[in-house]
C-alpha cells in the first residue's frame, strides 16, 4: 500500500481547487487513444463520458 499525490494546477479565483478541471486534465493527459466527451462533478463524485478512438 502507498500514497499517490499531485499538486493542483487549476484554482478558482477564491483559491479553492477546481476539482472538475483537475479530473478532466487527468483524462486529457492520457495517450491519444481517448477523447473526453463530457464530464460532471456531482458532490464529490466525478462522472465522465470518454470515447475510445482506436
Amino acid at each position: 500500500m502507498g500514497w499517490t499525490g499531485m499538486k493542483a494546477k487549476y484554482y478558482y479565483k477564491n483559491g479553492m481547487i477546481n476539482r472538475k478541471k483537475e479530473c478532466d486534465e487527468l483524462i486529457e493527459a492520457c495517450p491519444d487513444d481517448y477523447k473526453l466527451i463530457k464530464s460532471a462533478l456531482i458532490g464529490t463524485c466525478y462522472y465522465a463520458a470518454v470515447r475510445m478512438l482506436k
